[in-house]
């Protein structure tokens, strides 16, 4: 790859080659790595900016060299690829594919990493997902690895959060639970995702008026066997329930306390009981109605 720069195909070949070989085993990631995949990969990004399969294969590629491997996301940033990436999407708005890999590497490299969370939202990486769950709405892997990597840059980062939220991130995380409530992995992640927004008492009242409890003990009921997605939908259904007694009573009259208490009975770890209590006893402001649910 570093001899033939001006070929094309070496270049996309070559970067299919290294995907194989860092997804082999932990040995090998570590191996290509040091042996100067990285820099090669990012290269050819460079080399060919307008050649969409050198593009994605690059991303792909990027993602299975970082991934559960701290310094290879570490000299993925230091080579550029950070904005590699984000520069992709702008370029090839159309590829679902590429948008697909792009989301899935940007959620790669900032899985806890609060650094790189932050340098990918400043290279605009955040407003480049909201993009692609909006200009791919029905695709379902754009969907999967476009909301995790939300929820991953979320997760460390305050500011982070604000940036998703003035995007319009709450909407389309809504979007997604009620346009794809039977995936599982959307519903967990999306679920997930709302639990850290729904702090906020503006986030609540935006929650709440976009029909989310509905949208919310929907995904309860579809995935009632399902752990993640239980634990987090009762922690959204506590925050929405903290201040508000609209929230209580339309989480009530949607049916929200069986759908806790089913949880309950359902689960016996100690995180989901502590969160679907905590959800119980603030819908029981609303003592009376509470009651008779």
């Amino acid at each position: 790859m570093f001899t033939h720069t001006r070929c094309a195909e070496i270049q996309e070949r070559g970067c299919a080659v290294l995907r194989i070989f860092a997804n082999a085993s932990a040995e090998n990631q570590i191996a290509v790595a040091s042996a100067g995949a990285i820099d090669a990969v990012v290269r050819a990004m460079r080399l060919f900016p307008h050649l969409m399969p050198v593009h994605e294969i690059a991303c792909s590629a990027l993602a299975d060299l970082a991934r559960d491997n701290p310094d290879n996301q570490t000299n993925v940033v230091a080579a550029g690829g950070i904005d590699a990436i984000v520069s992709s999407m702008r370029k090839f708005p159309s590829s679902a594919v590429l948008h697909n890999v792009a989301c899935a590497s940007l959620g790669v490299l900032g899985r806890e990493n609060r650094r790189n969370q932050e340098m990918i939202a400043a290279v605009g990486g955040v407003e480049m997902i909201l993009y692609s769950l909006e200009w791919h709405s029905q695709d379902v892997t754009v969907q999967e690895h476009g909301l995790c990597a939300l929820a991953v840059l979320a997760s460390d980062s305050g500011q982070n959060r604000s940036l998703i939220v003035d995007g319009g991130g709450l909407r389309r995380f809504l979007l997604a639970l009620t346009a794809f409530v039977d995936n599982e992995r959307i519903c967990s992640t999306t679920c997930q995702s709302l639990s850290m927004f729904s702090e906020g008492r503006e986030n609540q009242r935006f929650i709440a008026a976009s029909r989310g409890v509905e949208a919310v003990l929907a995904a309860m009921r579809r995935h009632d066997r399902h752990f993640l997605v239980q634990q987090h939908c009762c922690v959204v259904l506590g925050n929405l329930s903290r201040h508000e007694d609209d929230h209580r009573r339309e989480i009530i009259a949607q049916g929200g306390v069986h759908s806790i208490i089913d949880a309950l009975t359902q689960f016996s770890e100690v995180s989901l009981q502590l969160e679907a209590c905590k959800a119980l006893g603030n819908v029981a402001q609303e003592t009376a109605e509470c009651q008779k649910a």
